[in-house]
């Protein structure tokens, strides 16, 4: 990577792209672009952050939770020095969830694999109650991220939660920009194969009443096991029809494996997460099995599954997902329908680190809209076209 592709991702217009997403003016000759004291005022004035200073940033045990909140810094080293102050807890030493490496293992193993020479160190932070991340979204939100729980429960949250903002800007994960490519890149095998990440959530949880469908909703075929079996097997078997062979991942695998594996495929199949993550990166395309509503009524759908945007298609029926059109798969690209929303919106001082996330909340809906608007037309554009198609075939 180099500097002349990070201005590009992170400057237009004399604006620069803050970490929040949020657009700042930045009045310069293009000379100056490169003038650390500028960008660095910028921060100051806009983020109350000195990055002449270690930024902290907030990881967790996912690969994409890893690379969401380190992949602007990514683009942000290119044209000025960033230290980061990575927190962790005890549970990151550990190789959990089957994890072949622990947390901090595979931000070690990201930081090559992207190329990068951004300093970095971890501090242990002390453990928070419950996840890491949400344990700051929730001093960021305020009791609406866990008003489905009980006021103990609530109460002792709040006992827990290690409050400590210096340095820190809330990264909003579901809106993306660019992101920044790894070393390892996609090449298209002869022979067509996928691989696949079969999710499933923890047995024996509650989704619907213990709200947690807010987080993986969208990653839900069923909370019905039988029937989501069948939708594997049904997958299965088209695949085999159209000579696809198939490579399953799992989180037993190291990410050098993962990285290899999704570099040498035909395209992922894979729900939102981790290996769709690491796909975006390596530039692998991919399908997102992407359950219509209608298959648990009180889904809901977050708004990170729109930051799948280059080379990805949601799909959930087994037969289009087996035989989709790979060289159109490639083409994909809804960075193209969400950059002008996402670009065109100016934000004025943010005052406090609540009123950022209500604005990332209301950011969020509205591009969440615009990409729903995008995807409709496109649609709509496809069923005209096997019309008319179909109307020349008759004559």
């Amino acid at each position: 990577m180099n500097k002349e592709t990070a201005i590009k991702v992170l400057f237009e217009d004399n604006r620069i792209l803050l970490p929040n997403f949020r657009w700042a003016n930045y009045h310069q000759l293009d000379h100056e672009y490169y003038h650390s004291n500028n960008i660095d005022s910028v921060f100051k004035n806009e983020l109350n952050m000195d990055l002449s200073k270690r930024v902290s940033i907030i990881t967790d045990y996912g690969y994409g939770d890893i690379v969401c909140n380190m992949n602007y810094w990514m683009w942000m080293n290119e044209i000025r020095p960033i230290k980061l102050k990575i927190l962790y807890d005890e549970t990151h030493e550990k190789k959990g969830f089957s994890n072949k490496e622990t947390t901090l293992d595979k931000v070690n193993f990201m930081v090559k694999e992207w190329g990068s020479d951004i300093e970095y160190d971890f501090v242990k932070i002390r453990r928070s109650y419950g996840n890491i991340l949400r344990t700051y979204k929730s001093a960021l939100r305020g009791k609406d991220l866990f008003s489905h729980i009980d006021r103990n429960h609530r109460n002792m949250w709040y006992k827990h939660v290690p409050i400590n903002m210096e340095q820190y800007s809330f990264v909003p994960l579901s809106t993306q920009m660019e992101w920044y490519p790894t070393k390892t890149q996609w090449k298209r095998p002869k022979k067509d194969s996928v691989c696949i990440y079969k999710y499933s959530p923890p047995l024996d949880w509650d989704l619907i009443s213990n709200n947690s469908f807010a987080n993986i909703g969208d990653k839900m075929i069923s909370q019905d096991k039988k029937v989501v079996s069948k939708y594997w097997r049904d997958l299965e078997k088209a695949l085999k029809k159209s000579k696809r062979s198939i490579e399953y991942l799992d989180y037993t695998m190291t990410p050098k494996q993962l990285v290899d594996k999704i570099s040498s495929c035909s395209y992922l199949i894979s729900s939102r997460g981790g290996f769709a993550f690491l796909a975006q990166l390596i530039g692998t395309p991919t399908v997102i099995v992407f359950p219509p509503a209608h298959t648990v009524p009180e889904r809901d759908y977050t708004p990170q599954s729109i930051q799948f945007h280059q080379k990805t298609m949601k799909l959930f029926d087994p037969t289009e997902i087996a035989t989709v059109d790979i060289d159109e798969l490639e083409k994909q690209d809804t960075m193209k329908k969400t950059r002008l929303m996402h670009k065109k919106k100016k934000y004025p001082n943010l005052k406090s680190m609540q009123k950022l996330e209500k604005d990332t909340k209301r950011f969020e809906q509205e591009i969440v809209h615009v990409y729903r608007e995008a995807i409709l037309k496109d649609a709509q554009a496809k069923e005209a076209e096997s019309k008319s198609k179909k109307r020349a075939k008759s004559k």
